[in-house]
């Protein structure tokens, strides 16, 4: 376990070295534990490039945070008054007297007040620096687990397409592919008979696909609070109305449908998830079995005053993409707005492990990216939104260039949303 420095705790020590000595050369401790902090700050910083590489260092940097600890605990000393004169001067005639011995204190105190003050000063802040490495350290640990988490949900992910692509495989063959295979040998057929089930429904991939929702993306109140956040560029637009509908491409259980009707504004989605438009239907909103570039394709130019896609953009290929964002232009009106949320790559935690809870995501797309290439079919003003930071108490609460920098790239916003307008 890594040991945090505390003086009182401290049993480390360096032979050949006598406590309060102020004959210790202060500069040359002081260049060292720069030196130890600096490497393991340095070492941190290689974090960001290639974090693999820092785990397989895990043994030098406990090595080296002892050493460090070493090293404050001598400036420490170093630091406070001296409360006995040095072992040079504890010798006759200056032992044999208590007055002496007292005014040589006295004297030391005034000589070297302004040394221990720089000592102190250079150890606070030296403390303060080496938590922050410290903090570091544990969040790497914490990095090492997602990923080993991560591989592990690769891992099924590929077994369940596998199994998957046998189950396509037989339910492809035709009539009389079944009758030869039934006059192959008895041990083929019987591996056949155990690798593949009889029930071609046993794998319900709508209802696999909700109960995933339901359980990695949040409760539908949760979502609902979420959607909130559009509501004023739903209205600086003047969409919702008979002239300008909305449509929620991809609408899921309907969140955002239900809180655009409750705000008394004219919305329909499009979704194909049998469960999902049944859970919508139930709540009586307007949705239609459809696949989303296919619907876009049926509309009218100019036709809708916005169009909605929440975590729809990442499962689509690049050229599905490009021509997603093309009909969209096309069937909004003059001022209308487009609103794309996804998932948030910058956040390292999202990108390298909790994108992959969906196994329908192709990959994630930056914002810088999505940005680009919105603005380069043809739409105006995109705007950012870093939208569903992680709780306060998983960031570092340090001001700290190294803090602040795990704070972006790990506890970040998980999401987020563009905005953009067709002038």
């Amino acid at each position: 376990m890594v040991k945090y420095f505390s003086p009182k705790t401290s049993h480390l020590r360096v032979p050949m070295i006598e406590d309060n000595n102020p004959e210790i050369d202060q500069k040359e401790i002081i260049k060292k534990v720069e030196k130890i902090v600096s490497g393991e700050l340095n070492a941190h910083e290689q974090d960001f490039i290639d974090i693999s590489k820092q785990f397989n260092e895990r043994n030098k940097l406990t090595s080296e945070i002892n050493k460090v600890n070493s090293l404050l605990d001598i400036l420490e000393k170093a630091s406070k008054p001296r409360t006995k004169i040095p072992m040079t001067l504890d010798r006759f005639p200056f032992n044999k007297s208590k007055k002496l011995q007292s005014f040589i204190l006295k004297l030391y105190e005034i000589i070297f007040r302004e040394q221990r003050e720089i000592n102190y000063s250079v150890l606070e802040s030296l403390r303060a620096f080496y938590t922050v490495s410290q903090e570091v350290s544990i969040l790497r640990n914490e990095v090492t687990a997602l990923i080993k988490k991560n591989n592990d949900l690769f891992a099924q992910v590929n077994y369940q397409s596998r199994e998957l692509a046998k189950y396509r495989q037989t339910f492809k063959k035709t009539p009389s592919q079944q009758e030869n295979n039934s006059h192959s040998t008895t041990s083929a057929k019987t591996i056949s008979e155990q690798e593949v089930p009889s029930d071609p429904e046993a794998i319900d991939m709508d209802s696999l696909y909700l109960s995933a929702m339901d359980t990695f993306r949040g409760s539908r109140e949760d979502i609902i609070e979420r959607a909130q956040v559009y509501l004023k560029f739903f209205n600086e637009a003047n969409a919702g109305t008979k002239e300008r509908p909305i449509i929620d491409l991809g609408s899921g259980r309907g969140e955002l449908l239900e809180v655009l009707k409750k705000s008394g504004k004219i919305a329909r989605g499009v979704e194909q998830n049998k469960y999902m438009l049944a859970e919508c239907k139930q709540m009586n909103l307007e949705v239609i079995d459809h696949e989303a570039i296919e619907y876009l394709n049926t509309l009218p130019d100019n036709s809708v005053g916005a169009v909605t896609a929440l975590h729809l953009v990442e499962h689509l290929p690049f050229n599905e993409l490009l021509n997603f964002l093309k009909e969209v232009l096309r069937v909004l009106q003059n001022d209308g707005v487009a609103i794309f949320e996804t998932p948030n790559p910058e956040n390292i935690i999202v990108s390298s492990y909790t994108f992959n809870f969906d196994p329908t995501h192709l990959k994630p797309i930056p914002a810088d990216y999505l940005k680009f290439l919105m603005e380069t079919i043809g739409f105006s003003s995109p705007e950012t939104l870093k939208l569903h930071e992680p709780e306060e108490s998983k960031r570092i609460n340090e001001t700290t260039e190294t803090a602040i920098r795990v704070n972006h790239f790990f506890y970040g916003a998980q999401d987020y949303a563009l905005v953009a307008y067709k002038k």
